[in-house]
């Protein structure tokens, strides 16, 4: 039986705070080991049972890419930072960010006001802030953030242990219930 291929936008707004984190993580290693930048977008990252990666399809979603990328023509460290707070957002709330229109809208408002998060996902938001930042300057680097989330995700492992297989049941009302990376209560 052929395992079924979830991306984030199949499983956006369905995404608990550890899945979260590991997403971060993931494409923080992503990004750095392709050195020049990776387009981010929900279509080309795929769910894969304990851990995320990324489809080289080359899908580029405009409302995941930063704000100063259509000026510039390459993908930079604070560009591809920008683009996870985008799926940051995207991934625990099943929205685009800034009303859905992501980085349009913060390029014609740059003093808009960033997003918070829900109270279930409210340890996240000032990263989420410090990702969104219009100024690339002033984004939080890839280095920074992928020790912050990797030091979480350190500190949820020890506050609950992963799942070692997946739900035995038949739930089909959202695709995560496949997905081994989900905790109890999402399954």
């Amino acid at each position: 039986m052929q395992e079924t291929k979830l991306t984030l936008t199949d499983i956006a707004g369905f995404c608990p705070e550890p899945a979260v984190w590991q997403l971060v993580a993931d494409l923080c290693d992503i990004v750095q080991a392709h050195r020049s930048g990776a387009y981010l977008a929900p279509e080309n990252i795929i769910a894969d049972h304990y851990s995320f990666r990324v489809d080289d399809t080359g899908v580029e979603a405009q409302e995941f890419q930063a704000p100063e990328t259509a000026a510039t023509g390459q993908v930079t460290d604070a560009q591809c930072v920008w683009s996870m707070g985008a799926l940051i957002y995207y991934c625990t709330l099943g929205r685009v960010v800034f009303g859905g229109h992501g980085s349009a809208y913060q390029r014609q408002h740059p003093d808009v006001a960033l997003p918070v998060l829900p109270k279930t996902h409210r340890a996240l938001t000032p990263v989420l802030h410090r990702c969104l930042c219009t100024d690339p300057a002033q984004r939080i680097g890839l280095q920074e953030l992928r020790a912050l989330a990797h030091e979480k995700l350190g500190q949820l492992s020890t506050a609950r242990p992963r799942r070692e297989q997946a739900p035995q049941h038949n739930d089909k009302k959202h695709p995560s219930c496949h997905q081994k990376i989900w905790p109890e209560e999402m399954t």
